[in-house]
């Protein structure tokens, strides 16, 4: 087996995998919210409890948050606007 067929079962076998999760992983949230007192305090959404990135598709792929996106998007405008300034003088 070469290692591109080996990549290829693998990434097969953690799709497959991640789908079981996916279950049990909705019935523990469902469990947690069935008889809790203070809903406040559980996770909102499954993902929360567990990332799939398989199974959630709003999941970023880049393993960045919203936060840091926007951080970098600022500094790079930022950027932008001083390599311009620099290059009018």
């Amino acid at each position: 087996m070469t290692l591109a067929e080996f990549k290829v079962r693998a990434y097969g076998y953690r799709r497959k995998e991640q789908w079981s999760w996916a279950k049990y992983r909705l019935v523990g949230w469902m469990a947690q919210w069935s008889f809790n007192i203070n809903p406040k305090s559980l996770a909102k959404t499954p993902s929360a409890i567990m990332e799939l990135p398989f199974v959630d598709e709003d999941v970023n792929k880049s393993g960045l948050s919203d936060e840091q996106i926007s951080a970098f998007k600022g500094a790079y405008d930022k950027f932008l606007i001083e390599k311009k300034r620099k290059e009018i003088e």
